[in-house]
C-alpha cells in the first residue's frame, strides 16, 4: 500500500534514521514490529530514481499523522531500488545488509525492509486476518496437497532426487509460513487487545463525565447554591483536567478526530467554570459527551469481511 500521495511506502532505513535524528516519534504495538505515530510529522528524503535512461534525484515526501500505523514487511529490492545508494548491495555481508533493513535469499535475491502505511488500528486488524487466511492459509494448505502427490508418488516409484528436493523446499516453505503465521497472529492479537482497551477508556471517560453533569456541585451550581467551599471548585476542576489528560493516552486512529474534538469541549467547559458560566458548562459537557459517543460508534465491533 502506498503512502499518502501515490508514493512508496517508507524504506526502514529511512525511518530508522528519521527515529535517530528524533524526527520520527513512534511506539511498539504491544512488543511487536508495528510501530504508531505519536506525532504528525512531514518527512523528505533524497534518493535517486531512472528515468529515461538518466539517474535523476528526487525527493519524496511523506504525511505520516498522530496515530497512523506502520506495519513492517519484506519487498524485491527491484521494487525500491535506488540506483546510486543501492550500487553493490549484492556484495555486502549479512550484518551489512541487516544494518540497512536488507535481507539475501537462498536463491541471492535480495528484499528490502519497508514500512507499510495503515490508516488506522481497524483497518490494521482487518489487514492482519486477510493476510493470514487468504494469502497464507491457502498456500499452506495447497502445500499440505502437494507433500501428499509427492509421498503418493514416492511410494508408488521411489524417492528420486527431483521428488527429495521438491519435498525439502516444501517443507521448508511450510515451516516458514508456519513462523510468518504466528507473527501475524500475534499482530493481530495486539490489534484485538489495543482496540478493546480504546473501548474501555472511551467508555470509562464518558462514565466520568456524566457522573459529573448529575454529581451534587453541578446540581448546586444549576440550583444557584452559593458555593461555600473553593475547594469544591477546584476538585471539579482538577477531576475535569485528569478526564482530559487521560484521553491523550489513547490517541489513536480513528479516535483522533472525536477526540480532539472532546478536549476542545472539555477545553471550554473549563474556561466557562473559571467565570461562573454554570449553563454554559453544562452544555459542553454534554457536547463533549456526544463526543465520546461518536467515538463509540467508530470502534463499534463488527464482522470481519
Amino acid at each position: 500500500m502506498a503512502l499518502k500521495g501515490g508514493l512508496p511506502a517508507v524504506r526502514a532505513e529511512w525511518l530508522w534514521e528519521w527515529q535517530e535524528k528524533g524526527r520520527l516519534r513512534t511506539t511498539s504495538l504491544f512488543g511487536t514490529r508495528v510501530l504508531i505515530v505519536d506525532q504528525s510529522v512531514y518527512l523528505g528524503r533524497v534518493c535517486h530514481r531512472e528515468k529515461k535512461a538518466e539517474v535523476v534525484k528526487v525527493t519524496p515526501h511523506y504525511w505520516l499523522g498522530k496515530g497512523i500505523f506502520l506495519v513492517p514487511r519484506w519487498d524485491p529490492l527491484e521494487k525500491h531500488r535506488d540506483p546510486l545508494a543501492d550500487k553493490g548491495v549484492e556484495s555486502l555481508s549479512r550484518e551489512e545488509l541487516r544494518a540497512r533493513g536488507m535481507y539475501r535469499l537462498e536463491d541471492g535475491a535480495i528484499v528490502l525492509l519497508i514500512y507499510q502505511h495503515v490508516e488506522d488500528a481497524l483497518h490494521f486488524q482487518r489487514q492482519q486476518h486477510h493476510i493470514r487466511l487468504e494469502t497464507y492459509a491457502r498456500e499452506l494448505q495447497r502445500i499440505s496437497v502437494d507433500l501428499e502427490s509427492i509421498e503418493a508418488k514416492a511410494v508408488a516409484g521411489g524417492i528420486t532426487d527431483e521428488l527429495g528436493n521438491l519435498d525439502a523446499d516444501q517443507r521448508r516453505r511450510r515451516q516458514e509460513i508456519y513462523r510468518i503465521l504466528t507473527q501475524l497472529a500475534a499482530r493481530e492479537r495486539a490489534a484485538e487487545i489495543l482496540l478493546d482497551i480504546l473501548r474501555r477508556e472511551i467508555s470509562l471517560a464518558k462514565r466520568n463525565l456524566c457522573a459529573t453533569l448529575s454529581s451534587k456541585p453541578m446540581k448546586d451550581f444549576l440550583a444557584g447554591v452559593p458555593v461555600r467551599r473553593p475547594k469544591t471548585i477546584e476538585g471539579l476542576r482538577a477531576y475535569l483536567v485528569r478526564i482530559y489528560q487521560s484521553l491523550n493516552q489513547i490517541k489513536v486512529r480513528p479516535l483522533v478526530t472525536p477526540l480532539n474534538l472532546t478536549q476542545r469541549r472539555l477545553r471550554e467547559a473549563l474556561g466557562s467554570l473559571d467565570v461562573g458560566e454554570v449553563v454554559r458548562l453544562c452544555s459542553q459537557l454534554e457536547r463533549a459527551i456526544k463526543s465520546l459517543e461518536a467515538a463509540e460508534q467508530v470502534l463499534k465491533p463488527s464482522a470481519t469481511t
